[in-house]
Parts: structure tokens; sequence; C-alpha cells
């Protein structure tokens, strides 16, 4: 009889030492499933954040330019994700992320015009046009990351000629790539 207690408690034993074992198993694929679904609404996420892309120019000729005023590009032809507004020339980010930024300026008659891309008050890039015939235009680009909610724009470097119009003065900017952190 003693025999057979002892194999009753091995049995009972190993019975309970198994069911250990697929608990711990049944917790660790839980939790795997846990940190993959994680995983996959982030990325989920960061799928949606794509679509940043704006293209806006002036329409009209603009003379007599303030110093560091913030240009408005009065004929928005392209807003994806309605990021940039015309009104105060602003781009804001809308996610985190690399960003490429291009500024055309037209220079009509004869004199010169320069500007800035500007992030959150910080000078990116300077663009500088001269003509001393009809006009001539100049551009610059410039690749940078921003934070969600940074504000990009152009604003007047110098007292300016002056700018052209109809369509030739352009601002357009495009997200590369998203932050996503998986």
């Amino acid at each position: 009889m003693a025999n057979t207690l002892i194999v009753l408690i091995i049995c009972v034993f190993a019975s309970v030492r198994s069911q250990q074992s697929r608990l711990l198993v049944e917790e660790d694929l839980a939790l795997q499933v846990q940190k993959l679904t994680e995983r996959l609404n982030k990325l989920e996420d960061c799928v949606k954040q794509r679509g940043v892309a704006f293209t806006a120019a002036l329409g009209d000729h603009r003379t007599n330019l303030t110093l560091h005023e913030i240009l408005r590009f009065d004929h928005v032809m392209t807003n994806e994700g309605n990021s940039f507004s015309g009104v105060t020339g602003t781009f804001t980010a809308p996610y985190a992320g690399v960003y490429v930024f291009d500024v055309t300026i037209g220079v009509g008659g004869s004199g010169s015009t320069d500007v800035y891309i500007v992030k959150n008050g910080v000078y990116l890039q300077r663009v500088y046009g001269h003509t001393t015939t009809n006009w001539e235009t100049a551009t610059a680009s410039v690749t940078v990351h921003l934070n969600a909610e940074d504000h990009v724009f152009i604003k007047n470097a110098n007292y300016n000629h002056g700018l052209i119009g109809h369509d030739l003065t352009t601002f357009s900017g495009f997200m590369v790539q998203p932050d996503c952190a998986l």
C-alpha cells in the first residue's frame, strides 16, 4: 500500500507540474499575443500618418514686403492632410517625422529678394534671387525632422524688391518618413 501511495503522490505531483507548465506556456503565449497586438496597433497608426503634402503659390505679385513678414500663399494647389494654411502661410506638422520643404521665389524687374525657410522661429535655409533683367527664379530645399505641432513658414529676410506671383513663387512640403517606434 505504501508503494501505491508513493506512486499516487508522484502522479499527482507530475500532474500538478504539467498543469503549471501549461499555465506558464499559456501565460507566455498570451503575453506574446498582447505585445504583437500592440506592435500591430502602432504600425496601423504609423500607416495612417502618411499622406502629408502641400504646394501653395502667390497668385498676385507682392511688392513692399516688410522686414520679417511671413509670406501668405493665397493659391493652395495641394493640401493632403490639411496641414497648410494659406491664410497664415504656415505648415503645422500633424505628426513627428522627417519632412522636405522647397521654396521657389520669382524676382521681377531689376532687384533682389531673399527669404528664409523657418521652423518654430529658427532659420533653416535662405533663398536669394537677383535680376538685372525681366525676372529670375531661385530655389532652395531643406530636409528636417519635425515634432507634431511644429510650424514651418517662409519669412521675408530683408526689405526686398518684391516677389512675382502668377504661381512662380511657391512653397511646398511633404513628409518623407513618420516617426514610428515599433
